[in-house]
């Protein structure tokens, strides 16, 4: 997703004055002085952005060559059939590789992710780590989120009963995106916890009009 010039501003000022992110020590020192010019839409912009790197380095990390940060790629993913009867949510990962645009990217272009074996390596878990320094980067970013959360976004003031219900679900979601990188979760499993769960609640809970990226 594409978001606000300020917000890739202060992701940059925070993460990268310093060319190792996963071993800043500073880190809180540098975030403060950048987040007392902001306000709270633009550090929530910041986490969706960071949330955002944490997949580009997850993706870099397993070497896929697939954009995990594309909402619109959610139709690879997610299946098209319908049983009616309420349990979609409780599908296999069996049946949701025979969704029909899974069938479409496994014929398509972006066919070259395939394994060797011919397995699908964005419903696979346990990837082989190809860059450890990308997948710590990942782990550091996602730990991060969760801090800037705690720190900067977890505020009851003011919310009716509906959004104190999403911040505490935010909360939740935030330590399981960390949980799964960690665990090396699917490809796919990671991208629908963003892009189902994570941001469309941050952009409910905190007003931000993000602009979608171009297919």
């Amino acid at each position: 997703m594409d978001h606000s010039d300020d917000a890739a501003r202060l992701v940059y000022e925070t993460f990268y004055a310093d060319e190792d992110v996963a071993n800043d020590g500073d880190f809180a020192k540098r975030y403060n002085q950048e987040i007392s010019k902001s306000n709270i839409t633009s550090n929530a912009l910041v986490v969706v952005t960071l949330v955002d790197e944490v997949l580009r380095n997850y993706a870099d990390s397993i070497d896929l060559t697939f954009d995990l940060t594309n909402m619109s790629n959610l139709l690879y993913i997610i299946p098209t059939n319908s049983n009616n009867n309420n349990d979609t949510s409780n599908e296999s990962i069996d049946k949701v590789e025979s969704s029909f645009f899974t069938n479409v990217f496994n014929n398509s272009e972006n066919s070259n992710v395939n394994g060797e074996d011919g397995k699908n390596p964005l419903f696979l878990t346990n990837h082989t780590i190809m860059n450890y320094a990308k997948h710590e980067t990942a782990k550091t970013l996602a730990m991060k989120i969760n801090t800037l959360f705690q720190l900067y976004l977890k505020s009851f003031i003011g919310l009716d009963k509906a959004k104190l219900n999403d911040v505490r679900k935010l909360e939740d979601d935030f330590y399981k995106l960390y949980s799964m990188i960690e665990k090396n979760s699917s490809p796919a499993e990671i991208m629908k916890k963003v892009h189902i769960d994570i941001q469309p609640t941050m952009q409910k809970v905190y007003n931000l009009k993000i602009k979608m990226q171009q297919t």
